[in-house]
């Protein structure tokens, strides 16, 4: 297998596993493992997939704007603000077009938004469920 497949796979399997460790959290808090009845479980195993999915979408979209340069000047802003205010602070005189090339080179993360609609699709489900009961 080539070397960028290996790192795909491997970024998907740990956000995949960092999803459901959440998930896995949530029901335990609940005592899920203790619950009888069959409704109230679809309520929490629709909760408790629902929530994660949609952190890992919001993240996503939010990761996504940001690499396309929608906040980019804010960023730039307070970094600027920072480094004016902290007097330890290094000083560097950085452009705004300088900053704007640097950043350029971050890009990747779209895999968080794609697990989470698999893992808010889940939780969909999961509600369904629910109310057919």
């Amino acid at each position: 297998m080539k070397k960028e497949t290996v790192k795909i796979i491997i970024k998907y399997a740990i956000a995949s596993i960092i999803a459901v460790c959440f998930v896995l959290l949530n029901l335990s808090l609940r005592d899920f493992f203790k619950e009888t009845e069959l409704k109230e479980k679809y309520r929490m195993l629709a909760d408790s997939f629902t929530i994660p999915g949609l952190i890992y979408v919001l993240l996503g979209l939010l990761i996504m704007l940001t690499n396309k340069g929608s906040l980019d000047a804010l960023g730039y802003m307070v970094k600027r603000a920072v480094k004016m205010l902290v007097p330890m602070s290094k000083k560097d005189n950085m452009t705004y077009a300088e900053y704007k090339e640097t950043k350029k080179g971050i890009h990747g993360y779209g895999f968080l938004f794609y697990i989470g609609a698999v893992v808010t699709a889940v939780g969909i489900v999961f509600t369904i469920l629910f109310y057919q009961v």
